[in-house]
């Protein structure tokens, strides 16, 4: 069963395996919070992807990069950066 922990500008996703708790998407909210290379909640898709490079998948209305078994995620509503979404795949 999914556990979810609410913070101001931070959502964490996880489940409990063998009696422990484990952590698979971190979504920030906000724009009180920031990608390490300084994307945040309200920032344009050319930023996202000055920041990021252009090897990402559009797919549902999101920016999709993916490295190794993790995937980060913007959601974007006309050209804007809605929700950043770090996750396991």
């Amino acid at each position: 069963m999914d556990k979810f922990y609410y913070y101001d500008s931070v959502t964490l996703q996880g489940y409990q395996k063998d009696g422990n708790d484990k952590l698979y998407s971190i979504t920030l909210m906000d724009d009180a919070v920031k990608t390490k290379e300084g994307v945040r909640i309200g920032d344009k898709k050319d930023k996202v992807v000055s920041a990021y490079g252009s090897d990402y998948t559009e797919a549902d209305g999101q920016l999709l990069y993916e490295s190794g078994n993790t995937r980060l995620s913007f959601v974007m509503k006309d050209d804007e950066v809605q929700s950043i979404i770090y996750s396991v795949k």
